[in-house]
């Protein structure tokens, strides 16, 4: 990292679109981490919902007027929405990806990043740990603890689990919008290639609910991946 931050802050983003059942419970896992640090902002990316998902928002802010920013805007997919999350932060901090129907593992998640950023000397990126339902069996997973051989051999990563400093996304360089499953991809190449720092956190800061990626997803993601290799040799 070219310089330290002076004061760095939190900043949670969630994109959505018509998802109103998913994203309360986002929230409700939000609200806990919010009254116990005022270094945290929740950002939501929503796609233009016709569901109640803008009067859920908008309750939501008038609670905290101050701690939650929302658009709702057409999008073309999750990554451009994700791009719309970080461009909306303009001040130093770091970013942590939580889609709706996602949780914070527990309210202490967001002091224990911030103790493990100033630790490592404010690394580039925070590669952490996560939990996950599926067909009602739970797990935590110790998932990036070698992350840069996830990285070079190709492997899906659990997005949710990596928290960025906001200057991994200098202006034009965001996640690639044009894939729909490893847009990350090139992001993570670039860091590791660069002059960019990443430690890791073995602490589960995330739980989602996995259903389970269709076989065409899967193999849609490895072909992505397999392209996204060859550009960034």
């Amino acid at each position: 990292m070219s310089s330290k931050p002076e004061k760095y802050h939190i900043y949670v983003v969630t994109v959505c679109k018509n998802d109103k059942k998913r994203l309360i419970k986002t929230i409700k896992s939000m609200h806990p981490a919010i009254a116990m640090n005022d270094a945290l902002t929740h950002i939501i990316v929503d796609g233009e919902s016709v569901d109640d998902t803008m009067e859920i928002l908008g309750r939501y802010k008038t609670t905290n007027p101050t701690r939650v920013v929302y658009i709702s805007e057409q999008d073309t997919g999750i990554y451009d929405a994700m791009n719309k999350g970080i461009d909306m932060i303009k001040e130093q901090g770091y970013i942590l990806f939580l889609n709706a129907g996602d949780e914070l593992y527990d309210m202490h998640v967001i002091s224990d990043i911030q103790q493990a950023v100033v630790r490592s000397s404010y690394p580039d990126l925070l590669a952490c740990c996560f939990g996950y339902t599926r067909k009602d069996l739970y797990w935590d997973i110790c998932g990036f603890m070698d992350l840069r051989h996830k990285i070079n051999t190709g492997a899906l990563i659990c997005q949710q689990s990596l928290v960025y400093s906001r200057t991994c996304f200098p202006a034009g360089d965001l996640f690639n919008a044009s894939y729909r499953i490893a847009g990350t991809m090139i992001i993570f190449s670039r860091l590791l290639k660069g002059d960019y720092t990443v430690s890791q956190f073995p602490r589960a800061i995330v739980r989602y609910e996995d259903s389970g990626l269709s076989e065409m997803a899967a193999e849609e993601g490895r072909a992505e991946i397999a392209q996204i290799r060859k550009l960034v040799r």
